[in-house]
């Protein structure tokens, strides 16, 4: 089982809706994808349909027998593939006190895993993770989520994948962030220069950033009918997310561009 985390060092750089659609691509390649919404927002499953409540709330409104609905998860089915979306949060900035809440209550922590493990035994062919801003793998939800992947995939890979805007200052900020991943936990697939202006000039500077990064490094510029709508299709997927799908299943080359 493949997992790839999605991480950023701040917010606002089309992580989500990057997740998104890197979960549609691998449907279409005929894969079945559980995408873990991670985020505070819930938005990566949200412009997937999902308008339900994430886990962490149901749980705490309903108790223990949120676990057994599955309310928290939205199947999308692709001619090919599918996409199970799941949602934890939804909520924003109440999202720690709400996580911290349930995993620090004996019942509500044991039907936490329980719903993530009637989640993780479907099957599925690889899990894209939609991470908290700045989260590592010190983070309580990535840590406990973690924890219960591990114990039903005993072989899980995870491979991080990250992504900044194209400013200078956002990239260098990353990369401190990358070093301090990789510390952690090494295993980098690569990185997304996101949200780049459709302008020959900026295409070109973003490319000469990419050269700076290592792993797969894609460059996609802003498409401003992603970030306005609250539904994405597989027709939304730029060619550089569906080339980008197809480095989950090998092996990390030093430098591949992606433009």
């Amino acid at each position: 089982m493949i997992r790839i985390q999605v991480l950023s060092s701040k917010g606002g750089v089309g992580k989500s809706v990057l997740s998104a659609l890197l979960s549609l691509a691998s449907a279409r390649r005929g894969k079945k994808v559980i995408l873990l919404d991670a985020d505070p927002l819930g938005w990566s499953s949200y412009v997937l349909g999902h308008r339900g409540p994430g886990l962490i709330p149901s749980l705490l409104k309903e108790g223990r027998v949120a676990a057994d609905t599955l309310s928290f998860s939205k199947p999308i089915n692709d001619s090919r593939g599918s996409v199970l979306a799941v949602k934890l949060f939804g909520q924003g900035v109440r999202y720690e006190e709400d996580l911290k809440s349930v995993l620090f209550s004996e019942e509500l922590s044991k039907a936490f895993k329980r719903a993530l493990s009637l989640v993780y035994r479907g099957t599925a062919d690889v899990i894209i993770a939609d991470s908290p801003t700045m989260a590592d793998f010190n983070s309580l939800v990535i840590k406990e989520e973690l924890s219960v992947a591990s114990e039903i995939f005993p072989d899980l890979v995870t491979r991080n994948l990250y992504v900044t805007d194209p400013t200078t200052l956002s990239a260098m900020n990353l990369r401190t962030f990358m070093d301090h991943v990789e510390k952690m936990r090494k295993g980098l697939m690569g990185t997304v220069i996101n949200m780049v202006a459709p302008l020959p000039s900026a295409m070109e500077e973003a490319e000469s950033l990419a050269s700076t990064f290592q792993g797969v490094v894609a460059v996609i510029p802003f498409i401003e009918r992603l970030y306005n709508v609250e539904l994405v299709s597989p027709n939304d997927i730029p060619h550089q997310i569906t080339e980008l799908e197809e480095f989950i299943y090998r092996p990390t080359p030093s430098f591949a561009l992606i433009f």
